[in-house]
């Protein structure tokens, strides 16, 4: 997992809390609303709804690095099907927790249930990992089978697909969701993992540097692209780009993300905090003066 909860409150709190008055109108009151945390509260005050991501993930963080912990006092931190086994029992207490009007504070009952996918998500990778090590043929096969399982249970379902928000713990099938949640991690981790090994073998034709760029600057894309997306570029896409509302949407959606990752740099070369970036500073800087 790596990362101390210290970190996780540079990194995710710190941007939580100054982009959510950014987007929000600042009172008193709106600020309890803010540090309530929870999707609903955010929409209730006028701020980047999308915010709650941070304060879903800050708290599952802390739930899976404290349960690793104890598995790793026992000896278990490394076994994968202990791991997928612990995973179990956050998605029961997520999906049995009753819903509030308000939702939770800093989305606890979604945080069981993404800590449940997290935990689940590095239990896979690591048997995944091994056998793409000796076989690469794996990747493939893994990317292949669970790219179309997920495209079954979305695309092919049709207009038997359920709904699902996860910002307000709504799940829609919960069988569908998980095997959707559980072929699209796949999905992602095989990719992933074949783009590098192909990087590692000299064998790809194209660079990784733009991929590697947006994958560093993932905080940033996430807080700036949809307000830019959603509220100046499909307006304008929407008017002036001829084709209907889907080649709008590729087109707006291309332009807010190269026009994030190009604000991501001004940010990060004069805020960087803004991105949830501390510089670490070492530990002997401060030197007592000689009396």
């Amino acid at each position: 997992m790596g990362g101390l909860p210290e970190e996780d409150i540079l990194a995710l709190v710190v941007p939580f809390v100054v982009w959510g008055l950014v987007y929000g109108p600042f009172s008193f009151s709106n600020m309890l609303s803010l540090f309530y945390a929870s999707w609903e509260a955010l929409g209730s005050i006028g701020t980047l709804t999308s915010l709650w991501y941070l304060s879903a993930f800050f708290v599952a963080r802390i739930m899976v690095q404290a349960l690793i912990s104890v598995l790793d006092r026992v000896g278990q931190a490394t076994d994968s099907w202990v791991l997928g086994l612990c995973s179990l029992p956050l998605f029961v207490i997520g999906l049995l927790m009753p819903r509030l009007e308000l939702g939770y504070p800093w989305c606890l009952n979604v945080a069981f249930v993404a800590a449940g996918i997290i935990l689940l998500g590095i239990a896979l990778r690591r048997p995944l990992l091994i056998f793409a090590v000796q076989r690469g043929w794996v990747l493939i096969a893994a990317f292949v089978a669970s790219l179309a399982v997920l495209v079954l249970g979305t695309v092919a379902r049709g207009d038997a697909c359920d709904l699902v928000l996860m910002c307000g713990a709504q799940y829609g099938n919960l069988f569908w969701f998980f095997v959707n949640s559980i072929s699209g991690t796949l999905a992602v981790l095989a990719a992933s993992m074949l783009l590098v090994r192909v990087a590692h073998e000299g064998l790809r034709p194209f660079s990784l540097a733009t991929i590697s760029f947006i994958g560093m600057h993932t905080m940033g894309i996430f807080l700036l692209h949809k307000p830019m997306l959603q509220e100046v570029l499909m307006p304008l896409a929407s008017t002036w780009i001829p084709g209907g509302q889907l080649v709008a949407a590729i087109v707006a959606s291309t332009v807010a993300l190269v026009l994030s990752m190009g604000l991501c740099v001004v940010i990060e070369h004069y805020i960087p905090e803004l991105l949830g970036q501390f510089p670490n500073y070492p530990s002997n800087l401060y030197v007592p003066r000689r009396k």
